[in-house]
């Protein structure tokens, strides 16, 4: 993964704490996660927690494979794919105005 250097939140979940994800973290949702979902640049942050939250209630390959059958609706993916673009030019608006 590219950014996984770089990430806080990985290198707390992975690096400190021996995790495969912070869904299996005790203080999920930890003040990191919380402000990596609500960037007001980021929206498509915003589902993070709720799918660590199922991904903890289901297991990690329930919770996979019901994420196969959403990023398989063509529809939702479409919508996603538009509100990635929409968030990279918010950023680079916020980028053009610091």
């Amino acid at each position: 993964m590219e950014h996984q250097g770089s990430c806080d939140i990985y290198k707390c979940c992975v690096d400190k704490k021996g995790l495969d994800t912070c869904a299996s973290c005790d203080e999920m949702p930890c003040s990191m996660l919380v402000q990596f979902c609500y960037s007001p640049i980021w929206d498509h942050h915003l589902p993070v927690i709720e799918n660590l939250r199922r991904q903890k209630a289901v297991g990690t390959e329930n919770w996979v494979r019901e994420q196969r059958e959403v990023w398989g609706n063509e529809w939702y993916l479409k919508r996603w794919v538009w509100l990635q673009k929409k968030c990279e030019k918010r950023l680079q608006r916020f980028k053009e105005d610091t």
